[in-house]
């Protein structure tokens, strides 16, 4: 009987800790939820890139890594990797796209499209964690 308790707390313990970023609520709503179910992880969302920098100042701990959408109305996902790092992170960021294009890494960004699958969404944060790792290794 008790068993059955302590699995369940295992297993729902949190291990990452996410930011996810997208203009549209519903959209970030659906990229949430996939990321949950995906990892055991934290996730805070946000639909502007300056509530998520604003929010970076003032946390004592940062994120694993950052999902962003690329295009959201006047702000760009493009400009996050250099404001975080003015703010001394080195945070793996993987943007979503509802443009149309190859996944993967482009013109050094690493990137997947809308919608989302699981599989492609465990793929590049593997990726992205083991560069993570690599950078951490030669530091």
């Amino acid at each position: 009987m008790f068993d059955f308790f302590k699995n369940k707390a295992k297993k729902d313990v949190p291990k990452y800790y996410f930011y996810v970023i997208d203009d549209e609520p519903d959209v970030l709503e659906v990229i949430v939820d996939l990321i949950e179910s995906t990892f055991p992880c934290v996730v805070k969302k946000f639909t502007k890139v300056s509530d998520a920098l604003d929010a970076l100042k003032k946390e004592t701990l940062a994120p694993d890594l950052i999902y962003s959408d690329i295009k959201m109305g006047s702000e760009s996902g493009l400009l996050l990797k250099d404001k975080v790092e003015l703010l001394g992170h080195n945070i793996p960021i993987l943007y979503i796209t509802g443009l149309s294009g190859q996944e993967g890494l482009m013109n050094g960004y690493w990137s997947i499209n809308k919608p989302v699958s699981k599989a492609s969404l465990k793929k590049y944060t593997k990726i992205l964690f083991e560069e993570a790792r690599t950078r951490k290794k030669l530091n």
